[in-house]
């Protein structure tokens, strides 16, 4: 199904926290991460230090997208920013569960808000969004909005999805793609995708322990999946926002397409390439 596949194409990868070493294989600290979960190590780490957490029911909640005030909270404890109490935000939509690390994060440069005064901190964090955040909190921005057009379209054009990257976050994505932070799966990047809690948690611990330029044996984020490979609907949603004119913001229409249940036209509109790709 068409649908089906639109919603995964624009739904499922990336964030979490991270340290040096990765943690020496032993039980789990969550019911809900076995030893054979690619991403233990990752999540035991991060947790021994108290970067992520549970829930109250004691899970860790692996394959549950990561929210924006989540993914706010880990950074900032990921970093080692000391925080102080509050209970209120300049955005109207963040309560002291999150005021506090959002509003580190706002004074970093790390995050932003939304045009309407939100922040919207229980929406999934995309993978793009993550790339931007996490280089930010790298000191890594200058170093990013540095590479040029064409740096950046060799980086990113092999990703057959590489249009659907807005365009301001195209450095950001692809300086964490040439540092070894994200990997995408099976050629696709998936920028608009949620990312998990384990994902993040991969990206978290490769970027820590790639920041010092030693090798690192964390996994890709791309292990960390439940889904299958992408199918060749798929590929031809990918293909068609790529060869289309969808204007400057190709992610927002496919998007639109989807939210508005638009699917037939975009049955029809990419008929031909699915034949091409096969």
């Amino acid at each position: 199904m068409l649908a089906a596949t639109m919603a995964a194409l624009l739904a499922a990868l990336l964030l979490a926290a991270t340290g040096p070493q990765s943690a020496q294989a032993h039980p789990s600290t969550f019911p809900d991460v076995t030893e054979t979960d690619p991403a233990h190590d990752a999540i035991e780490s991060l947790a021994a230090r108290q970067i992520v957490a549970g829930t109250t029911s004691g899970e860790f909640q692996p394959y549950a997208f990561l929210t924006r005030g989540q993914a706010t909270k880990i950074l900032v404890n990921w970093r080692g920013e000391d925080t102080i109490p509050a209970t209120s935000s300049r955005f109207s939509d963040v309560d002291s569960t999150y005021a506090p690390y959002v509003g580190v994060a706002l004074a970093k440069g790390w995050v932003g808000g939304y045009p309407d005064g939100t922040f919207r901190p229980r929406v999934a964090m995309t993978r793009e969004q993550m790339a931007v955040v996490l280089t930010r909190s790298l000191g890594l921005q200058a170093e990013a909005l540095a590479l040029d057009q064409v740096t950046i379209a060799d980086i990113l054009e092999p990703f057959v999805d590489d249009s659907l990257v807005s365009a301001s976050a195209r450095p950001y994505l692809a300086l964490a793609v040439t540092r070894g932070v994200f990997a995408g799966d099976d050629g696709v990047l998936r920028p608009l995708a949620a990312v998990t809690r384990a994902q993040a948690s991969l990206v978290l611990l490769r970027a820590e322990s790639l920041a010092d330029g030693s090798p690192t044996t964390v996994p890709e984020e791309s292990v960390s999946v439940r889904e299958p490979s992408r199918t060749a609907e798929e590929r031809a949603l990918a293909a068609f926002a790529k060869t289309e004119d969808l204007g400057p913001n190709p992610g927002q229409v496919l998007w639109g397409i989807v939210q508005g249940g638009a699917y037939e036209e975009l049955r029809r509109a990419s008929a031909r390439t699915i034949a091409a790709l096969g």
